[in-house]
């Protein structure tokens, strides 16, 4: 589906935007102009770059987001005068058959970035349940946006969590557990996958998804 279609127009305004990560390491920019997606920018978010401009956006109504892909939309005017958060609407189809997603690739001082969002409408999805076939290293993170936070997830012993202090009964204290994470990702939401070896790629499967 063309970025121009992806993201409807309805309850956002002019100076709206749209993001979506081009590679592991740039991003294009659209920019809402009296109810258009117009181009805006490439950026560069390598560090020593300085989140430079690259080169033009390609055209909304030609560039094309595959299922699985995540974008940003940063809003203006989030809510309305009462407080409450002004809905926006996303575009596409549903596919029963799964959904492949492409996990880019980057280097042991260059950690390439994937946006990865849920291609479901029908439910939540839990991390642990997505067939990763055996890809993942001890140096991939899965980072989670929570509100004004992040989750941060580590790859160890073939599943995702975080390190937390758990009281150990036989010590008497508290010790740095591996603590697999079990939360479900609500639907309309994405995370980031971050890796620092080879590309590969999942296969979503609709029965990953909690109804």
């Amino acid at each position: 589906i063309t970025a121009s279609n992806f993201v409807s127009t309805v309850n956002l305004s002019d100076g709206d935007s749209v993001l979506a990560l081009k590679n592991g390491t740039t991003y294009e920019m659209w920019a809402l102009n009296k109810g258009k997606w117009e181009s805006a920018t490439t950026v560069s978010t390598a560090s020593d770059a300085n989140y430079s401009v690259v080169t033009e956006a390609e055209a909304a109504d030609k560039k094309t987001f595959s299922r699985g892909n995540a974008v940003w939309v940063t809003r203006k005017n989030p809510t309305d005068a009462s407080g409450n958060t002004n809905s926006f609407f996303l575009v596409g189809q549903y596919d029963p058959n799964g959904v492949t997603i492409e996990i880019a690739g980057g280097a042991a001082k260059a950690p390439a970035c994937t946006q990865i969002a849920i291609p479901d409408y029908t439910g939540s999805v839990r991390i642990n349940d997505i067939d990763w076939g055996g890809n993942p290293i001890s140096t991939d993170l899965i980072t989670i946006p929570n509100g004004e936070t992040t989750i941060i997830l580590r790859w160890v012993n073939g599943s995702w969590g975080q390190y937390k202090q758990v009281y150990n009964e036989a010590l008497g204290r508290n010790r740095n557990t591996f603590v697999t994470y079990t939360d479900p990702i609500p639907v309309g939401t994405g995370f980031w996958y971050s890796r620092r070896a080879g590309a590969f790629s999942i296969t979503w499967q609709p029965s990953e998804v909690v109804k």
